[in-house]
């Protein structure tokens, strides 16, 4: 997997030098995100906000490659007031396909992974601690103790549009992640965790030279 997206990341490089045809750009939008855990299913989203820098490539009319540099936020809701957000670096390396039309709107599907690295983590938690009555105390979520694992690897899957307009393209997407590493794999006692997330971006970025 790490061969593929070097590999992928040195056709961008490359190619987009000597042809001149490295369209570079910026996205932002909102996130949510979500853990699923397999002794419990789904916990609730939690909102965030994703955007960075974006780099593609047409190979055809048809298809290109693109690498991107984005900022994550994602994290999870749960009962008794149980929350935690977490701020990836991502850098997903896709395979773009561009439905020629002839207009100013072109549909726009993208395929690849994102590698990803936690650089953040807060949240809040309840105490194990027996009361006579009432709610048990809310208290900082601790993330290094409960576990020691910060990296992810997602699949990713998204549908757009570009809209050309003048030297800029306008660019709109929704995308799903779906994290494929155990985020509790340092745990052996606790049941295994996992990303997921879905994306609303807009951005633009220079129209192909």
């Amino acid at each position: 997997m790490h061969r593929l997206q070097l590999l992928l990341a040195g056709l961008v490089l490359s190619t987009g030098l000597g042809a001149q045809t490295l369209s570079l750009g910026v996205k932002l939008g909102p996130t949510w995100s979500w853990q699923t855990e397999s002794c419990c299913g789904e916990y609730e989203p939690r909102t965030g906000v994703s955007g960075g820098l974006t780099g593609s490539l047409a190979l055809s009319r048809v298809f290109g490659v693109q690498a991107e540099v984005l900022f994550a936020e994602k994290g999870v809701r749960g009962p008794a007031g149980f929350w935690m957000r977490q701020g990836y670096l991502e850098m997903p390396i896709l395979v773009r396909a561009t439905w020629p039309t002839g207009r100013l709107v072109s549909p726009v599907l993208l395929v690849g992974v994102a590698p990803a690295a936690e650089l953040s983590c807060s949240g809040q938690t309840t105490t194990f601690i027996l009361f006579s009555g009432g709610s048990p105390p809310l208290v900082p979520l601790d993330c290094d103790s409960m576990r020691s694992f910060r990296r992810d690897l997602g699949l990713v899957a998204s549908i757009g549009a570009d809209l050309a307009v003048g030297r800029a393209v306008w660019t709109s997407e929704l995308r799903f992640t779906h994290g494929t590493s155990n985020l509790n794999q340092a745990w052996t006692s606790i049941p295994e965790a996992n990303n997921r997330a879905v994306v609303l971006m807009v951005g633009v970025r220079s129209a192909r030279r």
